[in-house]
């Protein structure tokens, strides 16, 4: 689910005005052709964890809460201190 996150962070849609569609973020974290189902499932664990929101409809999408911003930023923390020891 962190690469749907990273995605989702990459193409700053952080709210239902910049959402993202599961095939815009799939192609994103994997490349063109890419599954878009495989990360619907994916997409749909984060917003069941409140890590992100989706709008439903062929207008929809999906973008991080706060709080998947805030794990975001703190794995990525994480991550690089442990590079620099």
């Amino acid at each position: 689910q962190r690469n749907c996150m990273r995605a989702l962070h990459e193409q700053r849609a952080f709210d239902a005005d910049s959402r993202k569609s599961a095939h815009d973020i799939a192609e994103k974290a994997e490349g063109r052709g890419a599954n878009v189902n495989g990360f619907k499932d994916q997409l749909s664990g984060l917003v069941s964890r409140g890590l992100a929101k989706s709008k439903k409809g062929c207008r929809g999408g999906y973008w991080l809460t706060a709080v998947g911003r805030e794990l975001l930023a703190s794995q990525d923390q994480a991550s690089s201190e442990h590079a620099a020891s």
